[in-house]
Formats: structure tokens, C-alpha cells, sequence
């Protein structure tokens, strides 16, 4: 399977390296050189610098044979753009994107991105949790 990941941040480091240690081919699409330079040097020469809302930068990564696509930068707009073109342009069957606004979530899948990771509801349900197991501990 080959998987192109945008954003080569903490997210999409880790995506990069369980899908790497799991048999997959990756590319991480990076727009930060120093960033490229670091996952090149511990993961391999997986990513190039690059925007992923820009066809020529999404054409050098290989995603006329991606199988799936996954959005891991911090701007939900970048993201939804990335998602779209790579679908509807490319016809990656799979696409996903981390998400931080919470409204987004229906926003997103209604325009076609396949799966959605809402990272702030998730923090803030692990937090809840916690605080609650700690409430309980308490009492």
C-alpha cells in the first residue's frame, strides 16, 4: 500500500513510521526543509519539501498511485483542500485528515474526505476522563 502523508510534524512523523514499520510505502509532503531533512535522516529518504495543495508538489510525491491519503497539518483549510484535490482530481480512494475545529467534522466528510480524527474533542475527552477517574479516586 502507498500512503501520502501531508505534514511532517509530530502527527504525521509517527503516521509515517507505524505505516513504514507496518510493510506500507510512504511520502511525506513537507513544507519546512529542516523537517525534510530530519525525517530523510531517521526514517529514510521518504519526504520532499513541498506544498500539498499545489498539483505539481502532489504529482512529484507520487499520487497518481497513492491508495490513501492523510492530512496532518495544523490548518483545517489546507487539509480539506488537500483531501479534495487528491480525491476528486486523483481519485485516491482513501482519504483522512486531522481536524481541530470541532464544526468541522460534518463539514468535511459532506465534502468527501473518507475519515476525520478530531483532535480537539479528543483531547478534551481524554482530559474529561482523567479528571473523572480522579473525581472517583477522590471520593
Amino acid at each position: 500500500m502507498y500512503t501520502i502523508i501531508l505534514g511532517g510534524g509530530l502527527i504525521g512523523t509517527g503516521i509515517a513510521r507505524w505505516l513504514i514499520e507496518a510493510g506500507s510505502e510512504v511520502t511525506v509532503i513537507e513544507l519546512v526543509p529542516d523537517k525534510v531533512n530530519l525525517l530523510n535522516a531517521s526514517l529514510g529518504d521518504i519526504a520532499i519539501k513541498g506544498d500539498g495543495n499545489k498539483v505539481y508538489d502532489l504529482e512529484m510525491a507520487g499520487i497518481k498511485r497513492a491508495d490513501s491519503f492523510i492530512a496532518t497539518t495544523s490548518r483545517d483549510d489546507v487539509n480539506l483542500v488537500a483531501c479534495q484535490i487528491a480525491k476528486v482530481k486523483y481519485g485516491v480512494s482513501s482519504t483522512t485528515s486531522i481536524i481541530f475545529n470541532p464544526k468541522s467534522d460534518d463539514f468535511f466528510k459532506m465534502l468527501g474526505v473518507n475519515n476525520t480524527i478530531n483532535v480537539t474533542n479528543s483531547i478534551i475527552e481524554d482530559v474529561a476522563s482523567a479528571s473523572a477517574e480522579l473525581f472517583v479516586e477522590e471520593v
